[in-house]
């Protein structure tokens, strides 16, 4: 689906589900189906849902309640389908589909957890227009463009704290996870087990997450003494981790082991092993980054590195509500961790 198709499909769910709650097809306090059954009859993504669901979050026509659903609230705070400037919200961009496909659910999934445990609303937007000068953003950074955003809500006056490295000169306080030093693992981890010949999947070229994650992988390798050349790929997909893979394992002196920016191309350098009649881990070890569901779940185990997602979500939610109560917010840096599972061994 292009950038422009998901916006309009975004509206369209949206509009939809606006007049069925306007015409009473779920009363107030009625639970509307969940997002994954939504997704079914509109045909579209569960992330599309998810956005359109959101915005009647905002425009305060729906309620989320963590662990038990989405249910209708009266037509708009005051009885009159009139929407409300939330007082705090997480901005997520509006092409979302950049993001890692696993990576947005988990951050939403923790911010909400977050905000109900404090006792807040928890709005999610995906357009400047929706916020005014009296409004706290935490705003979600997945490239540098996006930094132009946070600049924006800070010309309106909005407290804004940046998800990921925020990228301007402005003074932001930034909430980020460890990316450089999880790749810093990985290579360590590699090492110990005696690989030298150390290879690099890289993820899209302007990503924050991926910028950062190959610097720790070029400073690990360069304070072990290896070269951090082999590198290839430019993506988080799985085809994107065969591509550069395959690239890699044809050249002479292949690799004996590849740390991935992404458990999906990790996963994609797998089959690029073994379509090549390489066995993992005895002819390559493959480590991953992210720690999604699909690592645990892969026939033989993916070691990769854990990304603490949710506690992004929650510490975002912290943030914001900090923001709201005239408190400081400083920038918190969440530590990764290797989780070694059945991709990596000592090379032959």
């Amino acid at each position: 689906m292009t950038s422009t198709n998901s916006r309009t499909k975004h509206r369209e769910v949206e509009r939809s589900l606006r007049s069925q709650i306007q015409a009473g097809v779920w009363r107030a306090g009625e639970r509307i189906p969940a997002e994954h059954e939504l997704a079914r009859r509109f045909g579209v993504a569960y992330m599309t849902v998810r956005q359109a669901v959101g915005s009647l979050v905002t425009d305060r026509l729906l309620q989320r309640v963590p662990g038990k659903g989405t249910f209708v609230l009266p037509h708009g705070p005051n009885g009159d389908g009139s929407r409300a400037v939330p007082a705090a919200a997480l901005l997520v961009p509006a092409l979302w589909q950049r993001l890692d496909p696993l990576y947005l659910p988990d951050v939403l999934d923790g911010y909400e957890t977050g905000m109900e445990r404090l006792g807040q609303p928890a709005a999610v937007i995906d357009r400047v227009e929706l916020v005014d000068g009296e409004t706290c953003v935490a705003c979600l950074v997945a490239d540098r463009e996006d930094s132009a955003i946070v600049e924006r809500l800070k010309d309106l006056g909005c407290r804004v704290v940046a998800l990921n490295r925020y990228q301007g000169r402005r003074a932001v306080p930034s909430i980020v996870v460890d990316n450089a030093g999880g790749t810093v693992l990985a290579v360590e981890h590699l090492a110990a087990l005696g690989h030298s010949r150390i290879g690099f999947l890289t993820g899209w070229p302007d990503n924050v997450d991926g910028i950062e994650r190959q610097r720790g992988f070029t400073s690990a390798m360069r304070a072990r003494g290896l070269s951090p050349d082999m590198e290839a790929g430019a993506g988080f997909r799985e085809e994107r981790g065969y591509q550069g893979a395959s690239e890699l394992l044809a050249r002479p002196e292949r690799p004996t082991a590849l740390v991935a920016a992404s458990d999906l191309a990790a996963i994609g350098a797998i089959k690029a092993a073994r379509d090549r009649g390489l066995a993992v881990p005895d002819d390559l070890s493959v480590v991953g980054f992210g720690d999604f569901s699909v690592a645990a779940y892969w026939p033989c185990g993916l070691t990769t590195i854990y990304q603490p997602r949710r506690e992004l979500g929650e510490e975002a939610a912290r943030a914001v509500v900090a923001f709201s109560r005239g408190e400081a917010v400083r920038d918190v840096t969440l530590p990764t961790r290797l989780i070694e599972r059945g991709t990596t061994g000592p090379p032959r």
